[in-house]
């Protein structure tokens, strides 16, 4: 993120003009100091004893400046979003009213009439030593996200705002748009 944080407007997310831009500004809000979060990544330990590495994919993630490792865990988890089409009418745009969070989310209202939340045995674990410390960040692997990711296609984010600022240059960021326009798939989290 660039010191200030990213480019951002005032108002409301406007999804309709940053997917007609490319630029992700337009679901961006000003730099804000966090008020405690109130959005868990996994309701369960990150891994234990006994859980298996996937080996073959993971590694280096340069969007997100991550270390990021797959695991098959004994213990399943509960994924927190639901996957549904970026376009789908049920899917609202939000910031996050206690993070420091500057991009918008997608959120629906009725996780079942996506097939509700999911159980999971992967896990994805990031390591950014300068901030985390030691301590991996852990997100309960969607299965739809995971099937993308396991053969290599294009990963189901739940923050693409974030990865269109991240990706860096105006050709990635069109991609991106392109993706959106065609409906791709997303991962939307659920408002309680």
């Amino acid at each position: 993120m660039p010191k200030g944080g990213y480019a951002s407007t005032d108002g409301n997310p406007d999804y309709e003009l940053m997917v007609a831009t490319a630029d992700p500004k337009h679901m961006t809000r000003r730099p804000r100091s966090s008020h405690g979060n109130n959005h868990v990544h996994t309701q369960a330990p990150s891994v234990a004893n006994g859980d298996k590495i996937i080996p073959g994919v993971g590694g280096w993630d340069d969007v997100h400046k991550v270390t990021v490792t797959y695991w098959e865990v004994a213990t399943p988890r509960v994924t927190n979003a639901v996957c549904v089409a970026c376009n789908d009418p049920a899917v609202e745009w939000h910031y996050d009213p206690y993070s420091a969070r500057q991009t918008a989310r997608a959120y629906v209202r009725d996780a079942a009439k996506f097939g509700g939340l999911q159980t999971t045995n992967i896990v994805k674990t990031s390591l950014k030593k300068k901030k985390w410390g030691k301590k991996p960040h852990t997100i309960a692997m969607h299965p739809d996200a995971w099937d993308e990711i396991r053969h290599g296609r294009d990963e189901i984010s739940g923050d693409i705002v974030a990865r269109m600022h991240r990706v860096g240059s105006a050709t990635e960021r069109n991609a991106i748009a392109t993706r959106l326009r065609g409906g791709c798939m997303i991962l939307a989290y659920v408002l309680e």
